[in-house]
């Protein structure tokens, strides 16, 4: 997860919101899914592996992962579903994809063998795999929810970007796609289907630098009236933007926000502009880390593991991490 994704994984917790993005991906495919079977899981996959005589761990973790009921006509499936927010082109996408798809797989197998094992179902040649003859695991899906202002030009997948010259080698070796969904890529009709404030955002990253076209979607979409609050912070990070976020969360006025911004915008030179945008992304980037501090340590997280998730999460180097926990300690 990017620095400027924080707030879109906050906003796909919410299982509306879940369902149209991934929706977006199955339809696609013909299937779609059940909204009223969501259940959400935990994220986070720390799997003991054995390296030689050293045991290890490995980590990894999703934005939003829920268990749901996927259908088509006549045949249902339960699925793992997870989703990665990302507002930048990631190159590396496909092999984060491929780790936490094995990740996923192996915690459901050890969930399986610990069964099999409880209930004596193992045989001889069975114990160290834990599986029978007949077990089979649950399908694991991940989608790349682009939130970018630019089309999506990273790998799709795995083999991509993988270096050989000899062709031949490419079917013995591992793959996985890179299922992404781009927000602005998405077309008329693919917007239509969206019944969540995603098609908000979907319709601003679209109209992004159309004055014109954004006020006239924000007073002929009846959604943009009661835009959610969650929705102006998105966009502010996303484009450095600085719609005012109202205060009273059961009632927003879109074409209100916009026309303060433009209005804004007149009365400010660039200049002054951007260094305002700059010192408030600042700002929000170091409340998002405190943040997340806060809530790993409610949480009993070590030390370790919250210094691992502010590199990744925020790209920070480990000094800087280390200089963030302990200023949250003060």
């Amino acid at each position: 997860m990017g620095k400027n994704d924080s707030a879109a994984k906050v906003l796909m917790k919410r299982q509306d919101v879940f369902v149209d993005a991934i929706n977006l991906l199955f339809r696609r495919f013909g299937i779609t899914v059940d909204i009223n079977s969501l259940e959400e899981r935990d994220t986070a996959l720390t799997i003991p592996v054995n390296i030689g005589d050293q045991e290890g761990w490995v980590d990894r973790a999703n934005d939003v992962a829920f268990e749901a009921v996927v259908r088509r006509i006549g045949k249902t499936d339960c699925v793992m579903l997870c989703v990665e927010n990302q507002s930048e082109v990631a190159r590396d996408m496909p092999l984060r994809n491929m780790i936490t798809s094995g990740l996923q797989w192996w915690k459901y197998k050890t969930q399986l063998k610990e069964a099999n094992k409880k209930a004596k179902r193992l045989k001889k040649g069975e114990f160290i795999s834990g599986m029978l003859k007949d077990d089979r695991l649950p399908p694991v899906v991940i989608m790349v929810l682009y939130l970018g202002l630019k089309p999506w030009t990273g790998p799709s997948r795995f083999q991509d970007i993988v270096d050989t010259n000899i062709p031949e080698i490419r079917p013995l070796m591992a793959d996985c796609p890179t299922n992404v969904v781009s927000l602005v890529d998405l077309t008329a009709e693919e917007l239509s289907h969206l019944k969540s404030p995603l098609r908000i955002l979907g319709e601003l990253l679209q109209t992004h630098g159309d004055k014109a076209a954004m006020r006239r979607i924000a007073q002929e979409d009846p959604m943009f009236r009661d835009a959610p609050a969650i929705i102006y912070r998105i966009f502010n990070e996303l484009t450095n933007s600085k719609l005012p976020i109202p205060k009273k969360k059961e009632h927003n006025d879109m074409c209100k926000a916009l026309d303060d911004l433009w209005q804004d915008g007149k009365k400010e030179g660039r200049k002054e502009g951007r260094e305002e945008e700059r010192e408030k992304a600042r700002l929000q980037r170091e409340e998002s880390i405190r943040d997340l501090i806060r809530a790993c340590r409610n949480l009993g997280d070590s030390i370790e593991r919250i210094h691992k998730l502010l590199i990744a999460s925020f790209h920070l180097s480990a000094r800087q991490a280390k200089h963030y926990i302990l200023a949250c300690s003060d």
